[in-house]
């Protein structure tokens, strides 16, 4: 009989460790000499996903409580050649869910947050994301990055190359002026003098250029067109100007998709998003007890 250790194990080389079954095979045999086969490790697998879904609705819960980050990336089904990974974390603990599907339609961010959610959002400017908070900050760190690619366009001559070099700095000293402002003590009153002010300057920035090569036109347009999502960091307290926790959430089934090209599955996904969920807010909350909770909540 495959003892519950050792399906623990097989969940966390999975999951935290980014294995193949092949790996997970292979460990197994040189390490104790432990022959086990790939059927097998999907039956354990799945198991545990069955006696962790529970724990997954509340894990769900605990993040809708409060303002919350999401981001999405690229997953593989095989079986539906197509698919993506969507994440939601917590802006107050380190808790993260995932949602593997086949689109990258906006049902799969409403299925993550519920019915209803009237929190805060951090995200990125994907348009998918509109529409499902009752406030909404853009991702300040995503701005300057896409500002910043712009700048090392091959088709700029001198003169436009200097416009869009300025463009990003003027973006950057704003960003700065945000993190300078948030690391003051908050001031409801202060901070909304402090957005609209700010907001003047990005309206400026972002006035037509005839230097604009189309890129930064499309910039500048998008920025406007999410003004009331600029500055919701300042005027409501505690909430991130980026969306960096999202973005080091998803990167870890990034990493897994390059070793695994996504699951075989959407049977395999159902049962990878509710184990790297676990795992993985299971282990940012405490790594050296990971294996005992682990194993409590899925035995």
């Amino acid at each position: 009989t495959i003892g519950p250790m050792v399906r623990t194990l097989i969940c966390y080389l999975i999951t935290l460790r980014d294995h193949s079954y092949d790996q997970v095979r292979h460990i197994l045999w040189d390490m104790y000499r432990f022959k086990i086969t790939d059927g097998e490790i999907a039956n354990i697998l799945d198991t545990r996903r069955l006696a962790l879904l529970p724990e997954y609705e509340k894990l769900k819960d605990s993040i809708r409580a409060g303002p919350v980050h999401m981001d999405e990336s690229r997953w593989r089904i095989q079986s539906e050649h197509a698919g993506y990974a969507w994440s939601m974390s917590s802006t107050t603990s380190t808790d993260v869910v995932f949602k593997l599907a086949d689109s990258r339609g906006m049902g799969n961010a409403k299925e993550l947050l519920g019915d209803n959610y009237q929190g805060i959002g951090v995200t990125d400017r994907y348009p998918g994301y509109k529409h499902l908070f009752a406030l909404h900050q853009i991702c300040w760190a995503h701005l300057q990055r896409t500002a910043k690619d712009l700048t090392h366009l091959e088709c700029l001559d001198g003169q436009r190359q200097r416009h869009v070099a300025a463009f990003y700095r003027d973006l950057a000293a704003i960003y700065n002026t945000i993190r300078i402002c948030k690391g003051e003590p908050f001031d409801a009153a202060k901070r909304q003098t402090q957005a609209a002010r700010l907001l003047g300057r990005v309206k400026e920035l972002c006035v037509p250029h005839s230097l604009d090569p189309k890129k930064l036109a499309d910039l500048k347009a998008g920025i406007l067109e999410y003004q009331d999502c600029l500055f919701i960091c300042l005027t409501a307290n505690g909430i991130p100007a980026d969306n960096n926790r999202a973005e080091r959430d998803i990167k870890k089934l990034v990493i897994k998709r390059k070793k695994s090209l996504g699951s075989k599955t959407t049977k395999g996904a159902r049962t990878l998003e509710v184990l790297l969920s676990i795992c993985i807010s299971l282990y940012n909350r405490d790594r050296d007890n990971f294996f005992p909770n682990f194993h409590a909540l899925a035995v």
